[in-house]
């Protein structure tokens, strides 16, 4: 699994948990084969969103179903 990227957790209806966003390989301009790093942008811009308010405390993992494998 990659790296995470989290909000700070805390509790109560104030102060719900926050989601995390773990990658998979990320293309870099050396290495292009794997996820894009505007994917992982869309994923957080989504979470952070009017479109996402009864997401809570999840991991979304993109990784391009790598870690089915």
């Amino acid at each position: 699994m990659g790296p995470r990227l989290n909000a700070p957790e805390s509790s109560g209806p104030a102060h719900p948990c926050g989601n995390a966003i773990s990658t998979g390989p990320i293309a870099t301009p050396v290495w292009n084969k794997f996820g894009m790093p505007d994917e992982v942008a869309h994923t957080a811009l989504f979470l952070a969103s009017d479109d996402a308010p009864h997401i809570v405390g999840q991991e979304i993992v993109v990784d391009e179903g790598m870690s089915l494998l």
